[in-house]
C-alpha cells in the first residue's frame, strides 16, 4: 500500500511525486524507501522559488529520458548551475557543458528513440513512402530545422498504435538504453535521490519507474495506479500536451492518458514474452546480482 500524492511540493514541476507513492511496501511486506525514487514532468519551468526546495529534497541525479537532441533544442534550462547534463557513451560520461562549483549533480541524458526503435517504425512504411520522405523531407528539416519527417512517421505508424504497443516497442527495440537507466541507480551514493523525468512524465518515465517497482517486488496494482496517476498529475499541461502530441505531432487522443490498464497489460506482457520481469531484465544486461543489489538499496 502507498499513500500518492501527486505535486504535493512544486508548484512549477507538474506530475511530481514519489514513485508509488510514500508508504509503499512490496508484496512480501518490505518497505520502500522513502525519499529516493521521483518522478516529474520535465524540469524546463522550475521557479527560482521551486528550485530552492528541490535542492531540500536532496536529489543527486537526474535521469532525462529525452535524450541529447531533445535536450539541445531546449530555451529553458533552469536546473543548468546544478546538475550538469552529461551523456553517457560505451560507458564513458561526456558533459555537455561544464561542471561547475554550483553543481551538486549530473542530469543524465538518455535517448528511448533509439536507431534500432526508428528502423522497426521505418519499417512498418510503404518503401516508396520512404524513398520520398527521404530525398524531400530530410533535405528541408536539416536546412531550417523543422520535423516533418518525424512528424509524416508519427501520423503513419505512431498515431494508429496504442499507448501499450508504443511502450512495448520501447522495451524491445531501446533495451540497452534500459539498462543503462538502471544500472546508474545501482551507483547508489553519488546518484540518489533521483529524479526521473521526460516531457510528461508518463510514457517513457512510466515504462522505467513500472521496470523499477516491478523488480522491486512493488504490487502491480499499485504499479499501475502510480502510473495512472499522471492523468490528474497532468491537469496543469493538458492543453500544452494536446496541442503537441495530437495538433503538432498527429497522435490520436489516447496518447494524452494513462489508464491503469496500459500499464498492467505492458506488464502481462512482459511475462509472456520473457517469463517475468526479472527475465526481461536479465535479457538487457541487468543481471540477477544488479536486480539483488537495487533491491538492497531501494529496500528496508
Amino acid at each position: 500500500m502507498a499513500t500518492s500524492g501527486v505535486n504535493e511540493v512544486f508548484e512549477s514541476l507538474p506530475n511530481f511525486r514519489q514513485a508509488g507513492g510514500r508508504g509503499l511496501t512490496n508484496k512480501r511486506g518490505q518497505q520502500v524507501k522513502d525519499g529516493l525514487l521521483y518522478r516529474s514532468a520535465k524540469t524546463d519551468y522550475v521557479t527560482a522559488k521551486d528550485k530552492s526546495l528541490f535542492l531540500q529534497l536532496g536529489i543527486k541525479s537526474i535521469i532525462d529520458i529525452r535524450g541529447e537532441k531533445e535536450y539541445r533544442k531546449l530555451t529553458s534550462r533552469p536546473l543548468d548551475n546544478l546538475y550538469t547534463p552529461t551523456v553517457i557513451t560505451d560507458n564513458k560520461t561526456s558533459d555537455l557543458t561544464e561542471h561547475k562549483d554550483t553543481s551538486v549533480g549530473r542530469r543524465y541524458l538518455f535517448d528511448v528513440f533509439s536507431k534500432e526503435l526508428i528502423r522497426h517504425i521505418g519499417n512498418q512504411v510503404n518503401i516508396i513512402i520512404t524513398i520520398l520522405a527521404v530525398m524531400f523531407l530530410l533535405p528541408i528539416d536539416k536546412i531550417f530545422g523543422t520535423h516533418f519527417f518525424p512528424r509524416l512517421y508519427s501520423r503513419l505508424v505512431i498515431r494508429h498504435q496504442s499507448l501499450y504497443q508504443q511502450y512495448m516497442d520501447y522495451l524491445e527495440y531501446s533495451k540497452p538504453v534500459f539498462s543503462g537507466m538502471l544500472k546508474l541507480l545501482l551507483s547508489h551514493e553519488e546518484n540518489l535521490p533521483v529524479l526521473i523525468h521526460c516531457v510528461y512524465g508518463k510514457d517513457r518515465t512510466g515504462v522505467l519507474v513500472a521496470l523499477i517497482l516491478d523488480c522491486i517486488g512493488v504490487e502491480r496494482e499499485t504499479i499501475a495506479m502510480d502510473y495512472a496517476s499522471s492523468e490528474d498529475g497532468l491537469v496543469s499541461m493538458r492543453n500544452e500536451m494536446y496541442d503537441d502530441l495530437i495538433v503538432n505531432w498527429g497522435m490520436a487522443e489516447h496518447s494524452c492518458q494513462a489508464k491503469a490498464d496500459t500499464m498492467l497489460k505492458v506488464l502481462n506482457e512482459i511475462d509472456k514474452r520473457y517469463g517475468s520481469t526479472s527475465q526481461y531484465l536479465e535479457s538487457i544486461g541487468f543481471t540477477l546480482e544488479d536486480q539483488e543489489s537495487l533491491k538492497s538499496i531501494l529496500l528496508h
